[in-house]
């Protein structure tokens, strides 16, 4: 709250996010969950959005994959969760922010097309309303497992074009 507060004093206008993070482990949900209500309980109105790593396939969410997939555990559109995703607790706290998915990616695996389309995948859920935003990571190929957005030399990787295709077709 201090932080929050001296932030605000200094410009009313800055935007202060509370991290949601990445499951971490054990990866299970009710692993997680004590975080996001003690998130509530303790920066209730100190902070104007909350964000997450959302690097589990939001295209794989449903109830079957719940114990598992992060989109389930912050979102209520998946089914999963019923009353107790992030989102529900951010209502019933009377907290009304964007979620924002701060940190994505594809999964890990070599087949570019499937690299591709888990670019594709994360960005999906910001145009259709999901999230607020999407950040993906890693741009550059300094994260050993994680596909890049760009090879070493700067050059893109295929997944650039699929990424461009994708918001040149949901673009106004």
């Amino acid at each position: 709250m201090q932080i929050y507060n001296s932030v605000k004093a200094g410009d009313p206008n800055a935007l202060i996010g509370m991290g949601g993070l990445w499951k971490g482990s054990p990866n299970a949900f009710d692993s997680w969950q004590p975080y996001i209500k003690s998130m509530i309980a303790r920066a209730r109105g100190h902070f104007d959005f909350a964000t997450g790593h959302f690097y589990d396939d939001p295209t794989k969410a449903s109830v079957s994959t719940a114990s598992w997939n992060i989109w389930t555990w912050w979102l209520k559109k998946y089914g999963a969760h019923v009353g107790q995703t992030a989102e529900d607790l951010f209502a019933a706290a009377g907290i009304n922010v964007p979620i924002v998915n701060d940190e994505s990616g594809p999964p890990h695996v070599t087949d570019q097309a499937t690299i591709n389309q888990g670019f594709v995948n994360q960005f999906k859920m910001a145009t259709d309303g999901s999230v607020d935003t999407a950040v993906v990571y890693p741009a550059e190929p300094d994260v050993p497992g994680y596909p890049p957005l760009f090879n070493a030399d700067g050059t893109p990787t295929p997944a650039v074009a699929a990424l461009h295709d994708y918001l040149a077709s949901v673009s106004p």
